[in-house]
């Protein structure tokens, strides 16, 4: 798969995550269906790594390091802003939401957080790989 068509399937998953993020009363079979779901939106991403470090790509492993410490920085970020706006406004509150569901959205679709952020922890921490000079093609 070329890394275009990966970063288009990315893509896909994300605005997929995106709109289930959006469904409010879930059933068990639909849960199990949201985390498979959740968890296939990793593929496009670890198969992008992948390729990065088989081909030692430094410019495309520093893209997805980017990729994955925006989207842990942003995810801290609004929900500390969300557990602070307890005592304001419900439509502050929905805002917030609304823009965690758009910088993390495989945990919102998934409902099991611990997943998606293993997932994407696990992903950035994979990014931190330096290549030999001599290696670098």
């Amino acid at each position: 798969m070329k890394q275009k068509i990966a970063y288009i399937v990315w893509g896909i998953f994300y605005c997929l995550c995106a709109i289930l993020g959006h469904i409010t009363k879930v059933t068990a079979a639909q849960s199990a269906a949201l985390t498979v779901v959740s968890v296939l939106f990793f593929v496009p991403g670890f198969y992008l790594l992948a390729d990065a470090i088989k081909g030692q790509k430094a410019k495309q492993l520093k893209t997805l390091r980017i990729i994955g410490i925006c989207s842990l920085s942003l995810t801290f970020v609004f929900i500390l802003a969300n557990i602070a706006s307890v005592l304001a406004s419900e439509t502050l509150g929905n805002v917030l939401y609304e823009i965690l569901i758009f910088v993390s959205v495989p945990m919102i679709a998934s409902r099991h957080w611990v997943v998606s952020l293993f997932l994407w922890a696990f992903f950035t921490f994979c990014t931190f790989i330096k290549f030999n000079k001599q290696d670098q093609k």
